[in-house]
C-alpha cells in the first residue's frame, strides 16, 4: 500500500474517532502502532466505563493484510454509531 492512501485511511479514522466522541454517547479510541503498523479502534458504546469491555478493530497496513477489506468493516461500524 502506497504511504498516501495509507495516511488517508489514518486521517479519515482519527477524524471520525473525534467526531463520533464529540458528537454521540459514545467513546471511540484511535491507537496506531508503528511497530507492527496496525491502528487499532476501541469502541466504547454509551460511553467509556471502568472494566466495561469495548469492541476493538484493527486495520493493518502489512502485505498480508486485507488493510481495504478492514477499513470498509471499521467505516461501517462507525457509520451505524452515527445513525448513518
Amino acid at each position: 500500500m502506497d504511504k498516501k492512501r495509507k495516511m488517508e485511511i489514518a486521517t479519515t479514522l482519527l477524524r471520525r474517532a473525534i467526531e463520533i466522541s464529540g458528537n454521540t454517547p459514545h467513546d471511540v479510541f484511535f491507537e496506531w502502532s508503528p511497530h507492527v503498523d496496525d491502528i487499532t479502534i476501541s469502541i466504547n458504546r454509551n460511553g467509556w466505563e471502568r472494566n466495561r469491555k469495548s469492541t476493538t478493530v484493527t486495520v493493518g497496513f502489512g502485505a498480508n493484510n486485507d488493510t481495504e477489506g478492514d477499513y470498509e468493516a471499521i467505516m461501517a461500524i462507525l457509520d451505524k454509531l452515527e445513525g448513518k
